[in-house]
């Protein structure tokens, strides 16, 4: 092998003759923890960008809330436009029929006309089946 292709590296205090191009154990190790730490920076930036360019877009406190229009469990079409001049209680919930939504949904029937004194209408939002609030409402 002619000597301008060997590269003399100090391996554990060895002057150690290695063929140009291969890498010593120390020399893999620094490749290894690249490509790691390349890794690392690329699952951050994938999972935390998304997460702060969607708190950019929520509305501020205070301001009116984005229109949106949803089913009901009668099948009708209810929209926060058909609500206008009156105070909205938006509750959402994770599920139909469970204990904590259950006694959620009772306590704000229970209060209702206390709401409806303070010219205010509740209403409650999951991602239940129509048929499924339909069930939880009787």
């Amino acid at each position: 092998m002619p000597i301008d292709s060997i590269v003399l590296e100090r391996c554990n205090g060895l002057d150690c003759a290695l063929p140009q191009g291969t890498l010593s154990r120390s020399g893999k190790v620094f490749m290894m923890l690249r490509i790691i730490l390349s890794l690392l920076v690329v699952a951050v930036i994938v999972l935390l960008v998304p997460r702060l360019l969607s708190r950019s877009s929520a509305p501020a406190e205070g301001s009116a809330a984005p229109g949106f229009t949803l089913p009901s469990q009668e099948g009708s079409s209810v929209a926060l436009q058909d609500y206008r001049g009156k105070w909205v209680v938006l509750y959402f919930y994770p599920k139909d029929e469970t204990p904590g939504c259950t006694r959620e949904a009772h306590n704000f029937q229970r209060d209702q006309a206390q709401y409806a004194q303070n010219n205010a209408v509740v209403l409650g939002v999951s991602v239940d089946s129509v048929d499924s609030h339909k069930k939880f409402c009787n």
